[in-house]
């Protein structure tokens, strides 16, 4: 098997280091993600053995962002099935959190049949996350609400399709101005 870390680390308040990515093997790839103690160790209380591995979500499964919540829950980011962009939320202990769209996972294909990706992301803090990326080669950025949901007050169906005239547009990171503009 092969694993590949794709998102920035983050460290939360107890020093604990925090990647997502994927995992490969002769039949899949699986979204990943894996928790380290501030020592280097594996963190065994995250999902038992440190590590989250999900084939169930997908048969080619790749997280490109993990954000950390103020309450400890992670965010995920990325693709599913290289069509669809993919979010999960996970609780500290590393299992699915069922309070985000009741499986704890959720996937939107903003261009039906083409390849759509998520590769960063913000969550605000009303809860909303900001997820920026990329469908059919055109710049993408999706508003959830708290519990996964697109967000209907942006831009009326909770995403924005932009062509900029190039093939090859992707929105690869989020920032938020003091004035709270994105």
């Amino acid at each position: 098997s092969k694993e590949i870390a794709r998102s920035m680390p983050l460290v939360d308040a107890q020093g604990r280091i925090a990647l997502a990515g994927s995992s490969e093997n002769s039949i899949a790839t699986m979204f990943a993600a894996v928790r380290y103690l501030g020592t280097g160790s594996i963190d065994t209380s995250f999902f038992t053995s440190g590590i989250v591995t999900n084939s169930a979500l997908a048969t080619h499964g790749v997280y490109y962002a993990f954000l950390l919540q103020t309450d400890g829950r992670y965010v995920a980011i990325g693709g599913k099935n290289l069509l669809d962009v993919a979010t999960a939320r996970y609780q500290v202990d590393g299992s699915l959190d069922t309070g985000f769209n009741t499986t704890g996972f959720r996937s939107f294909d903003p261009g039906a049949g083409t390849s759509d990706v998520g590769y960063s992301g913000l969550i605000r803090t009303d809860g909303r996350i900001y997820v920026p990326g990329q469908s059919n080669g055109h710049f993408l950025v999706y508003r959830l609400n708290a519990e996964s949901g697109a967000d209907t007050s942006f831009h009326t169906d909770g995403r924005a399709h932009t062509n900029l005239g190039q093939s090859g547009e992707a929105g690869l990171s989020v920032l938020e101005q003091t004035d709270g503009r994105i």
